[in-house]
């Protein structure tokens, strides 16, 4: 695009040329082009702002951006993520150009921030009082903050137009807690919130962020509250703790029909005799490790990552929910260990060797969810996990193998509903988490 035929287009054709732009330097380009295409260019480029805090340069850059972030340019801000916060005399960041970062901000749909694990204890009042204005003048709707020694009730006072909330690793230590310093207690301070009320529809709990997640729950039923957590539509758990676990089965069963989505990842690694919480007994729809494990009715997703050790208990529970659901989609992960490369010529590659006794489980589930029990379920899928050692990259032939097998034990599910069969590769390192999928869809 020319300087004289931009100027000859009308605005909104521009617009929605820049709009289909997708890559940051072709939007930086028609920034330059001329003062037509340069507002909306700059506000896609600022649309998504992500920031990475590992090494001094990152914030140097951060410093350099606040310092030429305009009311203008800041009011472009839609989707915020920083990563690897750190601060602290070990670290080269302050608070400081985070905090004028926050300042800035007028209004944002997302906002994502991830403190370091080691660091978490020096998290200032300053940034936390910054970080708590942030969040009350923005109203953002997605929001997620691991390991941060925070108090949740906050959201329930100030923030009714959050939908999806994320507190992995966040917690209320039982010291000092910034946050919650900064927040007054809300029976003594009703909130200029009061007569709006919003709904939160997507929440995600660990074995940390239960407890202030509670808190705010038990704070959502006070009158003068301005967000409800009786309306969930998705749950999304990690491990299997057990208050974790209590407090899942209760905010499922208040939700009622309208919870339509389960995702859980046990993360669990001591699995005994697969029913570690026996002293857990509901009689309702529980989330947990017992016999009495009963789904949600009105679920029409659920996902669920588990060891392989646990699939005798995972049958049994799918069995218990026959003809008591409404699942379409059914999404399974079994991942396996200590199990020998695929590489090693003594090696069988059938699906039983990799299996062993679970190899049933397989069978019976093919049978359970083929059945009339099951009459709305529309997709399958089942992934087998792996360490990335277990499968080198010049495997194919033998993957091909397990993935075939994985296919034969659902032959029932194959003439019912789609079927997807995967194995994923997974690896841990200093560059975080990887995997590589081997698909039967391929």
């Amino acid at each position: 695009m020319s300087l004289q035929n931009s100027r000859h287009l009308p605005p909104e054709i521009i617009d929605t040329i820049i709009d289909e732009l997708q890559d940051e330097h072709t939007l930086k380009l028609c920034s330059l082009v001329s003062r037509a295409c340069a507002l909306r260019s700059q506000k896609n480029l600022f649309a998504r702002i992500n920031i990475s805090l590992s090494e001094k340069r990152h914030c140097d850059a951060l410093s350099r951006l606040v310092s030429r972030l305009t009311p203008r340019l800041a009011s472009y801000i839609q989707h915020l993520r920083i990563n690897d916060f750190r601060q602290g005399s070990r670290t080269y960041l302050r608070d400081h150009p985070v905090q004028l970062l926050f300042d800035k901000l007028r209004t944002l749909r997302s906002f994502t921030m991830a403190i370091d694990t080691d660091l978490t204890a020096e998290q200032s009042l300053v940034l936390s009082q910054s970080l708590v204005r942030m969040l009350q003048r923005t109203q953002a709707e997605d929001v997620s903050i691991h390991n941060l020694d925070i108090s949740a009730t906050y959201f329930v006072f100030h923030c009714p137009k959050l939908r999806r909330l994320d507190l992995q690793g966040s917690y209320m230590g039982p010291g000092t807690t910034p946050i919650a310093r900064e927040i007054p207690n809300p029976l003594d301070n009703v909130p200029t919130m009061i007569g709006v009320h919003g709904k939160l529809e997507v929440l995600t709990l660990d074995s940390d962020s239960w407890e202030p997640l509670e808190m705010m729950y038990r704070a959502s039923r006070l009158g003068h509250s301005c967000l409800t957590l009786d309306y969930l539509k998705k749950l999304i758990l990690h491990d299997d703790e057990c208050n974790a676990l209590a407090f899942a089965t209760e905010l499922a069963l208040n939700s009622g029909d309208r919870l339509k989505s389960l995702t859980w990842y046990d993360e669990s690694t001591s699995y005994g005799d697969g029913r570690p919480l026996s002293r857990f007994h509901l009689k309702r729809n529980v989330l947990c490790y017992t016999v009495a494990f009963v789904l949600p009715r009105s679920l029409t997703k659920f996902q669920h990552y588990t060891a392989v050790t646990r699939l005798p208990w995972l049958c049994t529970a799918l069995e218990m929910n026959s003809g008591q659901n409404h699942l379409e989609d059914l999404i399974l992960v079994i991942y396996a260990v200590d199990i020998p490369a695929l590489t090693d010529p003594t090696f069988d590659f059938a699906v039983a060797s990799l299996l062993g006794p679970c190899l049933g489980q397989l069978e019976l589930l093919d049978l359970v969810l083929s059945g009339s029990g099951y009459s709305c379920l529309r997709r399958v899928s089942f992934s087998f996990q792996v360490p990335v050692s277990t499968i080198p990259r010049d495997s194919d032939s033998q993957v091909g193998t397990v993935i075939d097998g994985l296919t034969g034990m659902f032959p029932r599910l194959r003439m019912k509903c789609e079927l997807e069969t995967h194995v994923i590769s997974t690896q841990e390192g200093g560059m975080g988490f990887s995997f590589i999928e081997y698909s039967s869809l391929e």
